[in-house]
């Protein structure tokens, strides 16, 4: 086990998400992570991690003495299948291929919530302040990208602790008409579908394929050929906050309104008193769409627990590299 003295020398930390891989090496500096080298990667130039790895570490490197790497997958007994991807992640395999002596793996959203601690005011976005005084209880980390990531952050005396979870993958459950709808729509897709299937880039763009079936005859008028992007989650959320296109607008509306109530759930099954935080590649580019009543709405409907809900700080995580830090932060508790 890796405990939390923080060591000397140099360390590597690295997050390994469905579309991409950033890797960093650390120093300590103040008790605190230094960064002293960044790269980003795009996954599917490579065959596997060691492959991508090894170009991060031709480059003259010093020794390094531990690393720790997030995964977007369940990890166990030191190994991760991504969920996105077609790697198989192995610590030993790792820690011989790239002679580091300590080497551990963790799902990707446990080393994001070992990097809240470290974040600063400012590389954060309120988007419900909750109780003047919020109880020092329970958190949720959940964040939408490539797939759908979540922690339960779990108050452990003064601190949060991460715990791993694969909450993104439980049953799609829809509340409304035009929601069974989209479910059927998956469902003759998918067969089984998950909320990763509906909150996720992914899920954005079936929502946009569903509304282009379903959509009013003003909102097709408006269509733009989102579709054919090089990233089409990203071309319908720009248009949707530029104004240019109608069903944009439309499929954005709704999957700000699902993520709400994918997160008020999370929040009621964790009982997340001490804050809901949203992290991934999504949410810092969706801030207008976040900041408007429908994410409220969906995260406050929850019938009876509705006022309890009110309570709940909910915050947007802008940092990109918050499971960077954490990897690193972890890497750095040597034995």
């Amino acid at each position: 086990m890796i405990d939390r003295r923080l060591g000397e020398g140099w360390f590597l930390a690295g997050d390994i998400g469905g579309t991409n891989t950033r890797l960093g090496l650390f120093t300590k500096h103040d008790d605190r992570p230094k960064l002293m080298r960044f790269s980003s990667f795009l996954n599917r130039e490579y065959e596997n991690f060691p492959e991508l790895l090894k170009k991060f570490l031709k480059k003259k490197s010093p020794k390094i003495e531990s690393a720790c790497i997030g995964a977007a997958g369940p990890v166990l007994g030191g190994r991760a299948e991504v969920t996105q991807l077609p790697w198989i992640l192995d610590s030993e395999q790792i820690s011989r291929s790239a002679r580091i002596p300590a080497v551990e793996l963790v799902n990707d959203l446990v080393a994001t919530g070992e990097g809240l601690a470290w974040l600063l005011p400012e590389q954060l976005e309120t988007i419900q302040r909750g109780a003047s005084s919020p109880p020092k209880g329970n958190a949720v980390l959940v964040a939408p990208g490539t797939g759908l990531g979540v922690a339960l952050m779990i108050r452990c005396g003064t601190e949060l602790r991460p715990f791993p979870s694969e909450a993104g993958h439980v049953d799609f459950a829809p509340r409304t008409h035009r929601e069974v709808a989209l479910l059927n729509f998956l469902r003759r897709r998918f067969g089984r579908v998950s909320v990763e299937r509906v909150v996720s880039g992914p899920g954005l763009v079936a929502i946009y394929e569903f509304l282009r079936q379903t959509g009013s005859p003003s909102e097709l008028q408006e269509d733009l050929p989102c579709l054919k992007a090089a990233d089409p989650a990203a071309a319908i959320s720009e248009a949707a906050l530029a104004g240019r296109c109608a069903l944009c607008r439309s499929a954005l509306h709704l999957f700000v309104e699902l993520l709400g109530a994918v997160v008020g759930n999370l929040a009621l099954t964790n009982l997340a008193l001490g804050g809901v935080f949203l992290g991934g590649g999504i949410p810092p580019k969706i801030l207008p769409a976040l900041r408007h009543r429908r994410f409220l709405a969906g995260f406050l409907e929850k019938g009876r627990f509705r006022q309890l809900l009110t309570t709940i700080p909910v915050k947007v995580i802008l940092e990109e590299n918050t499971a960077i830090l954490g990897a690193a932060v972890r890497a750095m508790r040597v034995d």
